[in-house]
């Protein structure tokens, strides 16, 4: 189809005239699908092209490869880059950005930027073909077919010697590069032609054909008389090398002078194919949109062919072969699928239909189904040696063996047992000789084989496109990102990927404490959530998931409250909050909508501020919101504005006042949270500013992301400096995030779209001595105890000279005076001075901290605490050289009898067994908020350097929001964290006896060292940990101890057992009686913790004989396990024999247990509540009958949990017909949902 919207300025040209008959209902943009011709389009106004995508889908049903997702990618990248008209910048404005910065005072450059990749293809953890990036094009040097030369839509081009073993990048010095063709002269293969732009997506600005004529190592502009164009495809005339034709977005064009000047030949269209005819090179077949145009004067011009061809395709491929000249198939697809396969055996004046079915391009392995991407990913290719044997490619690969007649298909985007898996969407097939190259949006692959199997060979093709990605802020070789059309990845270390999410990665975060979570996302606000590390993700927040009820943008926006890694907000239409995003199980992360702003454009940006967590920006568009308030229930919003588009907001971490806004080609500051804004943008380039952070070790600090680079300043500077040093110019800046490590080791992280993650240290003076500056995490040790040094010198120092007053200490853990960072051990009481040299080629700087260091006497062991001289407060009076630290108003008291609050902690402490003794504890409530940090550190103790030492402490952790315990060592001046941990609750009552942690210490034997016990705030005030009876020596005899879960089962159920001995044992014998058990999942009698397996019904009693060196202790819990008899098929139950109560008695072997106070209780007649529950049962329809319901009324609090579990049910005799039936009434405006588990 052509567009009324090219036709005023193109009545040179009579066949236009023709061709646009086809589109006399353009204004219908309702019914036609024209936004799909208008986004490729530059000329066409951005705006009008969402319009008409817009219009065209409202009511229409999505199917899988419809296109959407294609237009949402386009639209979010071009979005930021339009002006606030809609109109695109011109094509060339980067190039010359760039030429205008090299040649001025931006020339001199910072940063070291090294490649993080991907640059192997990394690891594959999902059930779908991973892959590296788009590949547009492949061309093979005609007299080397070693030498692969591939274009990527906005990485460049590059070139593997090797036949794809290895890959180097030929224009990291060109910006703004996307490739769509590469055209080498075989009788001079040095001389190249490239055709830029990106053809299939429009990811890259067309710079029109580039020549080369040294092999690709320099490139220049070679488009005189053709401008700024896309350019799909190139062709040479085999006979006359000076003569070639280029496919272009408005046009076929023609030198007769190897690309000194160029000629328009044809009617103005969007051409992506076209072809020579193998045996005569006057005859040219191209194809613009669903068009064929034929020429018979070397494509001096063109008539339309319509014989046997159709009218309503939207792209058109093009395949011929030297095996037959006369021979021309052409495969034409629109939106909805195949139109068909045609061919012509006449050299392309009349075609015959070969196929309309299968479905060739759509997602299914059996070519059913409508949906189809031909506009974005469509080729064909005829073997060369067999005129009847063609290959497609669309979404997936299909084969022909009898001239398109039938189809099967030689490569799926997933494959099974019988088709090899091809990475989805393909966009060139090419063979040379036998070999058939497949490029599509994983990267490049071949077949030797006709497509029986696939070589992948893109690794070591860095053209990955990024869109966001989360730097771990613990771990600088940790980060996770988002790539579109290859999924989420997990980057662990150098050459270390590993793809964890399918399908296309979006926005991605780290918890700031813990690399443990881990948040990706895909399209429209799926965010999924991993709590192991990136090993596995689930969905915690989308359209219709855990109470959400709107879709987001296509990269929606998501952050995590800057103090508080507990609460996390969306923006969808509107913004979103929850409390518990760590919560465990992803079913119960609970969603609140905290703003209304009346409007179906989704947000795109969202920013947590710094400096205080009550304030909250989000934007769309040029309209910004602020909330001050965003913590309390209702939050109320403040609607700025700001001029351009909004693509990024950064806010400063020592000023609440102080926002940044990266908006269209500028970069805004206010002083007045958002009221009013002052341009900053100076010097830096006139192209799109992407991204912006905030260096939190300066006062005013700031990195941008740009189309160009990175630029960089600070306070002092009167101008930006480009800090891109060692970046490709083609790489465009998506995100960006510092790491911040001790010294020298921060660093400044960068994602772009089409060249990967990139790596750089942060901003020094240039040719400046460093200032020199140290720091150390503990100022306070013990004699015998060390700490560590780090070094936080800037201006990158090369080497250091240390030295301490009084000499009573020494260098330990392999460092020295000299080290960057070192170890030194105090061996004497007193306050110790620091010097630090620091030095460069520069010059040196010094360092002195007088009295920096306080060392006094370790206690010895057998160390106890029992906290019985502390005194009772908040904190209350602390003794024997225990302190406390936190990062809120969360902490550390001591207490006696119970903690204030219900539902949560101890009645009795554990040394006396009374409500007089006393405990240290940690108190929830209010003002304390989720994930404060409430530490515990005991006074210095030395470690023989002999014997079987461990630490002992008994604890009670009962609360349905405790998050877990910490235990952590000062060992050699660094906390060695998590040396034992608890997690949840432990305890279900506060009646609950007190549990032993034993927690041996050989690895620490010789050392001075001090004990931390760390909490983490939960969601709410139910999270009291309590501690008591401290012990550090040898272990004495073991205090045998155990528990199960479950303690009720079913016969060929299991329990496990673990075990809660006291004193250190060092093995364990279990025993059941009766005996009818097995111990299973590799366990044994002789197992710590054992899973055994019930195999006769009954109860059980079990013995455990736990033993050390210093003896053994023997503890039988009688009747302690029940084992029911499973029921048989059919199992019904009405529960007419249960009795009504708050919560009633369950009868028949049914129980109930919650989180909370939030039950299931027996019921008939309506509920106690007003507008939720039933008002008869369904089992009699009466008032009488009964029912079970979930009283969610106080005190049942947001977040509790009910669960209803049946007895045990025989299902060996069931068969695949077998259900679960059950009838439900759930009629309540705050209902959550119903979840149906299984246990087996």
């Amino acid at each position: 189809m052509k567009n009324i919207y090219l036709l005023l300025g193109s009545l040179l040209f009579s066949v236009i005239l023709v061709a646009q008959t086809k589109s006399q209902n353009f204004n219908d943009t309702a019914s036609n699908p024209y936004w799909i011709e208008m986004m490729q389009d530059q000329s066409v106004n951005f705006k009008q092209t969402q319009h008409a995508f817009d219009i065209y889908w409202q009511g229409r049903k999505r199917s899988k490869g419809d296109g959407w997702k294609v237009f949402k990618r386009w639209e979010s990248f071009w979005e930021n880059r339009v002006d606030q008209d809609g109109n695109f910048p011109q094509p060339n404005q980067v190039l010359n950005a760039y030429k205008s910065m090299a040649s001025g005072p931006l020339s001199s450059q910072g940063g070291a930027w090294t490649a993080l990749g991907p640059i192997l293809l990394p690891t594959n953890g999902t059930t779908q073909p991973n892959g590296i990036g788009r590949v547009n094009s492949v061309t093979i040097n005609p007299i080397n077919s070693n030498e692969i030369w591939v274009g990527s839509p906005s990485g460049g081009l590059w070139k593997s010697s090797n036949a794809g073993a290895s890959w180097t990048s030929i224009t990291d010095n060109m910006p703004t590069l996307g490739v769509s063709d590469i055209l080498i002269d075989s009788t001079n293969t040095s001389i190249m032609y490239m055709g830029t732009g990106d053809r299939d997506a429009g990811d890259a600005p067309g710079l029109g054909v580039w020549k080369s004529t040294n092999s690709g190592l320099t490139w220049t502009v070679s488009s005189t008389g053709m401008g700024n164009r896309t350019v799909g495809k190139l062709v040479m005339n085999p006979t006359n090398h000076s003569i070639i034709l280029a496919a272009t977005s408005t046009g076929v064009f023609r030198t007769t002078n190897s690309g000194s000047s160029w000629v328009k030949t044809s009617a103005t269209a969007n051409f992506k194919d076209i072809k020579l005819n193998p045996s005569n090179p006057s005859i040219v077949y191209a194809s613009a949109t669903g068009d064929f145009y034929r020429s018979t004067n070397g494509g001096t011009s063109f008539t339309q062919i319509t014989s046997g061809l159709p009218t309503s395709g939207q792209r058109m491929v093009i395949g011929i072969s030297p095996a037959n000249a006369n021979y021309v198939y052409v495969m034409v697809g629109n939106s909805t699928g195949l139109v068909g396969v045609y061919r012509s055996i006449n050299g392309g004046q009349t075609f015959v239909t070969q196929s309309t079915t299968p479905n060739l391009l759509g997602w299914e392995i059996d070519g059913s189904g409508t949906g189809s991407q031909a506009w974005y990913d469509l080729d064909i290719v005829v073997d060369p040696t067999n005129i009847n044997t063609v290959y497609v490619g669309g979404i997936n690969i299909w084969k022909s063996t009898n001239g398109g007649g039938s189809w099967s298909i030689v490569g799926h985007w997933i494959g099974s047992s019988s088709v090899p898996s091809v990475h989805a969407d393909q966009h060139t097939l090419i063979f040379n000789g036998t070999k058939l190259y497949a490029g599509g949006d994983g990267g490049l692959y071949h077949t030797i084989n006709g497509g029986t199997s696939w070589t992948d060979i893109s690794s070591g093709l860095a053209i990955s496109q990024l869109y966001k990605f989360g730097q771990s802020a613990t771990n600088a070789n940790k980060l996770i990102s988002g790539f579109q059309d290859n999924g989420t990845a997990i980057f662990s270390g150098t050459n270390s990927w590993s793809t964890e999410i399918g399908g296309d990665g979006m926005n991605c975060l780290i918890d700031p404490t813990s690399t443990t979570y881990m948040y990706g996302a895909l399209y429209y606000g799926d965010v999924r959530r991993s709590t192991n590390g990136g090993g596995s993700f689930g969905t915690i927040a989308k359209n219709g998931v855990n109470g959400i009820n709107e879709s987001g943008a296509w990269v929606t926006p998501y952050t995590l409250q800057s103090n508080n890694p507990n609460t996390m907000y969306v923006g969808y239409k509107n913004v979103w909050r929850s409390t518990n995003v760590k919560v465990v199980g992803n079913n119960n992360v609970a969603w609140t909508k905290i703003s209304s702003f009346n409007s179906t454009a989704t947000l795109r940006v969202i920013e947590s501020c710094l400096s205080d967590a009550n304030i909250l920006y989000v934007g769309r568009g040029t309209a910004l919101f602020r909330s001050d308030n965003v913590q309390t229930a209702s939050p109320t919003w403040t609607t700025l504005s700001v001029s351009g588009t909004i693509n990024d907001i950064e806010t400063n971490p020592h000023n609440s006042s102080i926002v940044y806004v990266a908006s269209g080609n500028n970069i805004y500051k206010s002083t007045n949270k958002g009221s009013s804004w002052v341009a900053i943008t100076g010097n830096i380039p006139n192209v799109s500013i992407n991204t912006v952070v905030f260096d939190t070790t300066k006062t005013e600090g700031l990195y941008v992301g740009t189309d160009i680079g990175v630029f960089y300043k600070e306070t002092g500077m009167s101008n930006w400096v480009n800090f891109s040093s060692g970046m490709p110019a083609a790489a465009e800046v998506t995100d960006l995030e510092i790491y911040y490590g001790s010294g020298t080791t921060s660093r400044l992280r960068a994602s772009t779209y089409g060249r990967g993650m990139w790596s750089s240290d942060l901003y020094a003076l240039a040719n400046a001595p460093p200032v020199a500056d140290f720091s150390t995490l503990t100022q306070t040790v013990c004699n015998g105890g060390s700490a560590q040094f780090d070094d936080i010198s800037s201006n990158q120092p090369t080497s250091w000279t240390w030295s301490v007053s009084p000499s009573t200490y020494s260098f330990i853990a392999s460092t020295t005076a000299n080290s960057q960072n070192p170890v030194i051990k105090f061996t004497a009481n007193g306050n110790y001075t620091v010097q630090l040299i620091a030095s460069n080629s520069f010059g040196s700087d010094t360092m002195v901290k007088s009295a920096y260091i306080s060392v006094g006497s370790p206690t010895a062991v057998p160390f106890t605490e029992n906290f019985e001289t502390f005194t009772i407060g908040n904190p209350g009076t602390w003794t024997n050289g225990w302190t406390f630290s936190n990062t809120g108003v969360f902490n550390w008291r001591a207490d006696a009898g119970g903690t204030p609050s219900a539902n949560t902690g101890p009645n009795v402490d554990h040394t006396l067994g009374t409500n007089v003794g006393k405990y240290l504890y940690t108190e929830a409530s209010a003002p304390a908020v989720t994930g404060e940090v409430a530490n515990m550190i005991s006074p210095c103790i030395a470690i023989p350097s002999s014997g079987i030492i461990s630490l002992s402490f008994w604890y009670h952790m009962y609360g349905s929001y405790i998050t877990g315990l910490h235990v952590d060592i000062l060992h050699n001046g660094i906390w060695v964290n998590d040396i034992y941990t608890l997690n949840g609750q432990q305890q279900t009552s506060n009646t609950a006896s007190w549990l032993n942690a034993v927690v041996p210490l050989s690895s620490y034997l010789g050392s001075t060292v001090k004990f931390r016990f760390r909490v983490i705030r939960g969601t709410s005030f139910n999270g009291d940990v309590s501690i008591d009876d401290f012990f550090v020596g040898v272990a004495g005899v073991p205090s045998a101890d155990f528990s199960a879960t479950p303690l009720t089962t079913c016969a060929g159920g299991t329990s496990n057992l673990f075990d809660a001995s006291g004193n250190a044992p060092t093995s364990w014998q279990w025993s059941a009686n009766p005996s009818t058990i097995s111990f299973v999942n590799s366990t044994t009698a002789n197992s710590q913790h054992p899973v055994i397996k019930f195999n006769v019904s009954g109860t059980y009693s079990i013995t455990l004989i736990a033993t050390n060196n210093a003896g053994s202790d023997t503890l039988l819990k009688t009747n302690y396990i029940t084992v029911n008899t499973a029921a048989s098929l059919p199992f019904t139950e009405n529960f007419e024999s249960f009795t009504v109560g708050t919560p009633g008695s369950l009868g028949n072997n049914w129980t109930s247990s919650s989180v909370g106070t939030f039950p299931w209780t027996v019921d008939n007649g309506g509920t106690p509540s007003s507008n939720t529950g039933p008002s008869v049962d369904h089992t009699l329809g009466t008032s009488a009958g009964k029912y079970l319901f979930t009283e969610a009324s106080n005190p049942a609090a947001q977040g509790d949990i009910a669960n209803l579990v049946s007895p045990c049910i025989d299902m060996s005799s069931a068969n695949a017909g077998a259900r679960l039936k059950f009838w439900y009434h759930m009629y309540g405006a705050d209902i959550v949902g119903l979840y149906a588990d299984v246990y087996y």
